[in-house]
């Protein structure tokens, strides 16, 4: 049967390849070895004209990526899913409207100290799973829906919410879709994985 050291093996492997592979697509980088995987040859995205920039952009974009993305399952492993390109790879221009929100102030002392300023980067953010565990997809949905309904009783931050929760429509069921997607694909992995073991097991 495969034991632990077969599996691990295995993995290493890919991870060569995948090293290789993910070179030659993009040429030599001097960063982090992230755990993407190389860009499927079939994958085609493209956001839609207007850039990915608020809440009405984003959500479309990342809704649209999402339902383009390729399936990627490992048997061998013990987590599900990979990503492969990442929405800031599809970014053109400046990331940051200085003309609109200038910081020259602190370019004098990030220019002294030597300091690589975060102002133009995307950000990691931590979202409160507490949320999502206790609610769930539907439940979240269903949060969505009361509360724009709230808010046009009372006429409240009606641009700027409708454009916020209009953004969370899009990209719920995406992800809802995805991990269906996700599980049906799991099932087929778990399935050639019993039948690899029946194969080389004793």
């Amino acid at each position: 049967m495969l034991t632990y050291p077969d599996r691990i093996s295995s993995m290493r492997e890919t991870k060569r390849l995948h090293t290789l592979q993910k070179r030659e697509q993009r040429g030599y980088s001097d960063e982090d070895d992230y755990g993407n995987i190389p860009v499927p040859e079939d994958f085609r995205f493209a956001p839609e004209p207007g850039g990915i920039y608020g809440y009405g952009g984003l959500s479309k974009a990342f809704a649209g990526m999402l339902d383009r993305y390729p399936v990627y399952v490992d048997p061998m492993e013990m987590l599900c899913g990979r990503w492969s390109k990442l929405l800031t790879d599809y970014r053109i221009g400046a990331r940051w409207d200085e003309a609109r929100f200038p910081y020259d102030d602190l370019k004098p002392l990030q220019k002294l100290y030597n300091i690589t300023s975060g102002i133009d980067n995307e950000a990691h953010c931590t979202p409160d799973f507490a949320i999502g565990l206790a609610l769930g997809f539907g439940g979240l949905l269903e949060k969505v829906r009361k509360f724009c309904q709230f808010r046009r009783v009372i006429h409240w931050n009606a641009s700027i919410s409708e454009n916020f929760h209009s953004g969370q429509y899009r990209t719920i069921p995406s992800a809802v879709l995805r991990r269906q997607i996700f599980r049906q694909t799991c099932q087929k992995a778990q399935r050639i994985l019993c039948g690899f073991a029946s194969v080389f097991g004793a």
